[in-house]
């Protein structure tokens, strides 16, 4: 069976065909009868073209000849119904403001079913079974998908994706999703570790920006936990992307910040504040190393980003692409970029979207990305129902068929079990799979914000909620997790490291204002280009397959570029660039070009990417050039027609792949500036505030369409 024959023929409709038709493999009268006539002239399967485009597995198909085919039918939509709607039932907001809640599926009144509660029905492979009395499988669907985690799959078009996370969830939530004694204690102790910090910056530096994470901390336990677990399924280095929203606790409690290096920057007190470089401390560049207890070592590190929500999102994309181009195809999986966002930023920042669409095309495809929403169902002032018009601010994650798991935030061994859950995913797939952290915020969208102005009622309950870390270690003492005595002293521990940090030292509690200032040179060096490997490079251009057939037009246009290298005279732009491009290679330097349209190129220039006149491959004579040269890469991509998001990829990619020329294309020079965000606070300052360097090249042709 074959998902792709589906979508080609019927496109984003594929799912709601394939819904219909295992319904009508049910009972023909569920479905329109115009439908039942479709499917009754197929055999037995759907087909494409005369290929099975799909046919429903044996665990899920409900025998046509079964007793009281009608009660089974009933059954049937009543699982397909949890499956696709229980999460809107899902207890998954801590505090009383929450999602809309649908009605519940379990009414079973309107489906004539509460009469044959002990009667044993097909349960679509519910929990691995074939028969279950109907008590049972509404008992069972009522636990795994009404509970504290909502589960968006169902929208998936892949039968083998869908089905692999529905076997998963239904086997494992939430009798087996239960955290080790070991993983509760270290939950226990993250957590601890984030409320004493917090707690100790908001009284000594009152009114201080540094946007507390509390409501939404879950996600400290969860990364470190994900972390450890990540490393002994392979994962050898995480790249994170997070805005000013809890990157203190994430950097200190999580990637090791000593507590000693953070407060000067709460002090202003560091050489950046006098030489005028640097940056705000909740921008910041954090890097660590864990070793995990399956004896595996996993990098961590943070990037540096501008207050602009999400413009970071692509910059970690292109940091893991580069990292991976350097692995063999079976490794690619272990670099994973986790990306950490706001709900009314996710929703609301184009450049979510724009990154999002570039998950799985082969410019910009990083194996999957695992995403958390830290949910405080607010933003800034804004309400949910001014801030969206969708259900969920994650709902456009769905068009992309990436999976959603809504958790309450309060719930750490949920959230750290669904977290596991998503990374299996995404290695098994290679797919974005977003983890949404119903939370809540604390305080004020700052320091200095009174948020009971716009949200009053809100605030008064949050106002007597008992700190997660409190809550937590009380469950985790009863469930034999930890003492009492381990959890003070931990307490005790981090009070004491806060307190031991502001003792003065007698040495630079930091690097210099700009570690490269004065310390990077270039000497002036010698571009000319050996005739023969000119002529080398020109020849390649038109060494072409035996069976290529080159397109008529290109013909004589190529081989009068050939020609005019040897001769020395007319050589045209997209010439000198092929040769450019090509003695790089030849030297040893890989070379990466993306963007609008650029194989071609937008004035039909540059023609470096073609296709076979008959049978559409593609041919591409400098990546050709070379492997047989020097082994090292030479790629060209046409991107998403996009500038903000691909070009904060390319500036990531070029600022990991330092040994290798980068770069972006715009289609027109003044399509730059759908990229400002990206120029202004990346391109233009990132050396200044961070210390970060990218040698990403901008070709704007044109400058100006006219």
């Amino acid at each position: 069976m074959s998902n792709e024959l589906l979508l080609t023929q019927f496109g984003q409709n594929a799912g709601l065909v394939r819904e219909f038709y295992e319904l009508y493999q049910t009972d023909p009268d569920l479905v329109p009868e115009e439908w039942r006539a479709f499917f009754g002239s197929l055999n037995g399967s759907l087909q494409v073209n005369g290929q099975v485009a799909y046919q429903v597995p044996a665990s899920e198909a409900v025998p046509r000849e079964a007793p009281a085919s009608s009660l089974q039918a009933q059954v049937t939509l009543l699982i397909q119904a949890y499956r696709s709607l229980g999460h809107l039932r899902a207890h998954v907001s801590p505090v009383s403001r929450g999602i809309f809640r649908a009605p519940d599926p379990s009414d079973l009144e309107t489906g004539g079913l509460s009469d044959h509660l002990s009667q044993s029905f097909d349960c679509s492979g519910l929990a691995g079974q074939a028969t279950l009395p109907l008590s049972e499988i509404v008992s069972r669907l009522q636990t795994t998908y009404c509970s504290r985690i909502g589960f968006e799959y169902t929208h998936l078009t892949d039968p083998n994706e869908r089905r692999w996370l529905q076997e998963r969830i239904e086997s494992q939530y939430p009798e087996a999703s239960a955290l080790t004694a070991s993983d509760r204690a270290l939950a226990v102790r993250k957590l601890i570790e984030s409320d004493v910090l917090e707690n100790e910056l908001h009284k000594k530096f009152p009114g201080v920006f540094y946007f507390s994470g509390l409501g939404n901390e879950v996600i400290v336990p969860a990364l470190e936990i994900l972390a450890n677990y990540a490393a002994s399924k392979g994962i050898t280095e995480g790249v994170i992307g997070i805005a000013h929203r809890a990157r203190m606790i994430v950097n200190s409690c999580v990637l090791g910040k000593p507590i000693r290096n953070l407060l000067p920057e709460f002090e202003d007190n560091t050489p950046t504040t006098y030489m005028g470089f640097g940056d705000v401390k909740y921008h910041a560049r954090s890097l660590g190393t864990k070793q995990t207890p399956s004896g595996r070592e996993i990098k961590l590190q943070v990037l540096p980003n501008p207050s602009h929500l999400e413009a970071v999102n692509s910059v970690v994309e292109g940091v893991c692409r580069a990292k991976q181009d350097r692995l063999q195809e079976d490794k690619r999986y272990s670099i994973l970029p986790i990306l950490i966002h706001g709900d009314a930023a996710f929703v609301g920042q184009g450049s979510v979207w724009e990154t999002l669409s570039m998950s799985q095309v082969d410019s910009a495809a990083t194996q999957g990305t695992l995403h958390f929403v830290l949910n405080n169902q607010i933003g800034f002032t804004t309400n949910a129902a001014d801030g969206r018009s969708s259900n969920y601010s994650t709902d456009m994650a769905k068009a992309v068929e990436a999976p959603v798991f809504h958790v309450n935030a309060e719930d750490v061994d949920a959230v750290c079990w669904v977290s596991k859950l998503a990374l299996d995913f995404r290695n098994e797939f290679k797919r974005d799979v977003v983890v949404d952290l119903i939370g809540y915020r604390k305080f004020g969208h700052n320091e200095s914000d009174d948020p009971s102005y716009t949200q009053p009622v809100l605030y008064s309950e949050i106002k007597e909620k008992k700190p997660l870390s409190e809550n937590y270690q009380k469950f985790a003492i009863e469930a034999g997790a930890v003492t009492s005595e381990q959890a003070k002293s931990w307490r005790d521990a981090a009070t004491q490291e806060f307190k031991d940090a502001q003792e003065p030292v007698n040495k630079p509690l930091v690097g210099p204002a700009s570690p490269l200032h004065g310390k990077l040179s270039a000497k002036p060096s010698s571009t000319k280009v050996p005739r023969e490997a000119l002529e080398r490079i020109a020849d390649s251009l038109t060494n072409f397959p035996n069976d290529f057939h080159l397109h008529p037009k290109l013909k004589a246009q190529l081989e009068k570029r050939v020609q005019s290298v040897k001769d020395g005279d007319a050589i045209e732009w997209g010439v000198a660039e092929a040769l450019a491009f090509g003695s790089l290679v030849m030297d040893g330097v890989g070379v990466r070009l993306c963007g609008q349209d650029c194989k071609r190129g937008t004035f039909s220039h540059r023609h470096l990417v073609l296709q076979d006149y008959q049978g559409g491959q593609d041919f591409s004579a400098l990546s050709n050039l070379a492997q047989e040269t020097s082994g090292v890469r030479f790629d060209i991509y046409n991107s998403i027609l996009s500038e903000y998001a691909c070009m904060g990829f390319e500036f990531g990619y070029a600022a990991e792949a330092q040994d290798k020329l980068v770069m972006w294309e715009g289609q027109f020079g003044d399509f730059a500036n759908g990229a400002q965000i990206i120029i202004d606070q990346f391109i233009a300052a990132s050396e200044c505030k961070w210390q970060q360097l990218s040698g990403l090249v901008l070709l704007l042709p044109h400058g100006y369409e006219g």
